[in-house]
């Protein structure tokens, strides 16, 4: 691990769920991988991000490495696309470009929103 340090890595968390789902992804970037998976167990508290306070950490699902920080945010956003589309929910998934613990005000860019009723015009 200590050779990685330094290194642009991404990597995806399987976390605890609650009472909306089973559990839930987080998705993330780090040039230290060690020191960022404590923060995510708590163990550096003060670096822990909300989201994985409230959802711990259950499980590591994968890791890659990559050759400069462009690349690493580049699979992180992907990687954060791929885990909501294969849940078909993305408030299930966190990390990469929405980093927030709570329920999301509005569906991120790409994904088909509800439309509105529109009124007819000209009647009364």
């Amino acid at each position: 691990m200590h050779k990685c340090r330094g290194l642009w890595v991404s990597y995806v968390l399987r976390c605890e769920g609650d009472d909306d789902a089973p559990f839930y992804i987080y998705v993330g970037v780090s040039q230290d991988a060690e020191l960022r998976c404590l923060a995510h167990t708590g163990i550096r508290e003060v670096e822990q991000p909300e989201f994985t306070r409230r959802h711990p950490v259950i499980d590591l699902i994968s890791v890659r490495v990559h050759s400069n920080e462009q690349e690493a945010l580049v699979a992180e956003v992907m990687l954060w696309n791929l885990w909501a589309g294969k849940l078909k929910d993305p408030q299930r998934v966190r990390g990469g470009r929405l980093n927030m613990a709570g329920p999301m005000p509005h569906l991120p860019r790409g994904w088909p929103r509800e439309k509105k009723e529109t009124r007819e015009r000209g009647k009364r």
